[in-house]
């Protein structure tokens, strides 16, 4: 028994059948004081214990506070396997302390962290073989998703609801109500905006008379004032020169023009063969009185004070005339949106 005993220690030991460490926790040293490595070449490690609650486990680390174990779990009370459970465990204070770090041909792929699973910049995650993330220097890219359920879909939308900057979107079918916001995009079908919604893209489809940004005063909406007398009103010359021919000299023509709903009148041009001295008035079907926005002479735009329009206001322009051989055209009043 000597000699083998020393053979053990001398040489190297070989051994035909099992090997047993008695014990409640028998230790194996290596280099006597555990500092070497121990190397095990062999097909397989197998670590069976058929105990129920049995949990064999595996450790690594330098003490039990400051470890790496890798446990199989069993079902309680039996010895089927239930989990298998890695945790890790530091009395270390700092953040990310006993993180899990996962490498790939040496490469840092991602880690499990305190806060959770962190991918290392420029990595991706995919599915069977499909790019879902891909990031690129930090700046990743979300792709290949097919569906949304209903709870994602509804979070994105109250999400845009609140955007301050939605650049793009190539097709919404559903935007429910737009609160505030300027709209600088292409212009809107008149197909898609109510009949009731008069609005400056809608207006050409409202008023025969409205033409884009512009309201069309036609001789029809001309009429002379009393100042000719009772006896003096106006006609349209169709002989040259053609035109609307007061009356008589002391007469004005007066035009009036409603403002569509939404809009604001900002200007306004009256065309006649003379320049003559006009004014711009604000009006109500309901009261009687008029509030000047500005005045001008005619063949010259006249930038007037604005008028909003309400449910009974309207505009009058008047033109002086001085002789009956003054003759006017028409006009036109330019609109935007309020």
């Amino acid at each position: 028994m000597k000699w083998i005993g020393q053979n053990i220690y001398d040489l190297i030991a070989r051994f035909r059948n099992d090997v047993y460490l008695e014990g409640t926790s028998p230790t194996l040293y290596i280099a006597g004081d555990g500092s070497g490595t121990l190397s095990l070449f062999a097909g397989g490690i197998d670590l069976y214990y058929r105990v129920n609650d049995g949990n064999p486990t595996i450790n690594l680390g330098s003490s039990s506070t400051e470890r790496f174990e890798i446990k199989a779990e069993y079902e309680s009370g039996e010895v089927g396997l239930d989990v298998v459970k890695f945790t890790s465990y530091t009395q270390g204070s700092s953040s990310n302390d006993a993180r899990f770090s996962f490498f790939v041909d040496e490469v840092n792929i991602f880690q499990l962290k305190d806060a959770g699973v962190n991918l290392t910049a420029s990595m991706n995650l995919s599915i069977g073989g499909i790019d879902i993330l891909a990031d690129s220097s930090g700046t990743t890219t979300l792709s290949n998703i097919d569906a949304l359920d209903a709870t994602t879909e509804a979070t994105i939308e109250s999400a845009i609801d609140t955007l301050g900057n939605l650049t793009s979107a190539s097709s919404l079918a559903t935007v429910g109500t737009i609160g505030t916001g300027v709209w600088q995009g292409t212009a809107i079908a008149t197909a898609y905006i109510a009949d009731d919604a008069v609005t400056f893209a809608k207006a050409s489809g409202v008023s025969p008379k409205v033409y884009g940004s512009k309201i069309k005063l036609l001789p029809t909406d001309f009429e002379a004032n009393e100042d000719g007398g009772a006896t003096k009103s106006m006609q349209f010359d169709d002989t040259a020169p053609t035109g609307i021919k007061p009356g008589a000299a002391a007469t004005e023509l007066l035009a009036f023009a409603s403002i569509p709903e939404g809009m604001k009148a900002t200007h306004v041009d009256v065309y006649a063969a003379q320049n003559l001295t006009m004014e711009c008035f604000e009006l109500n079907v309901n009261a009687s009185g008029l509030t000047s926005k500005g005045s001008g002479t005619t063949n010259t735009t006249l930038d007037i004070t604005d008028v909003n329009a309400t449910a009974t206001n309207y505009i009058m322009i008047i033109v002086t005339t001085t002789a009956t051989s003054d003759r006017v055209w028409g006009g036109e009043i330019t609109i935007a949106a309020q």
